[in-house]
C-alpha cells in the first residue's frame, strides 16, 4: 500500500519543528538527548514509509558467491 502523502507531509513538519527545538538555548542535557531521540524515532518511520516494501536483494562476495542458494545465508 502506498504510503499517505499527507502523513509524509505532517512528518517532515514534525522533523523540521523538532530540528527548531532542538537549537533552544533552554533545552539542554538529558532533554535534548530525549528530543533526538524522539527526532530519531520520527524519522525512522519516516523512512519506512517512503522506502519500497521489498529491498533489493542482497548481493553476495567472496565464497558466498560460489556456495548452492541455500546455503549463502
Amino acid at each position: 500500500m502506498p504510503a499517505d502523502p499527507e502523513l509524509i507531509g505532517r512528518l517532515a513538519v514534525a522533523i523540521a519543528k523538532m530540528e527548531l527545538c532542538l537549537d533552544h538555548p533552554d533545552l539542554s542535557g538529558i532533554n535534548q538527548r530525549a528530543v533526538k531521540g524522539a527526532l530519531g524515532a520520527v524519522r525512522h518511520v519516516q523512512d519506512r514509509l517512503i522506502l519500497p516494501e521489498e529491498p533489493e536483494p542482497r548481493q553476495y562476495f567472496g565464497i558466498e558467491r560460489s556456495l548452492p542458494e541455500g546455503d549463502r545465508e
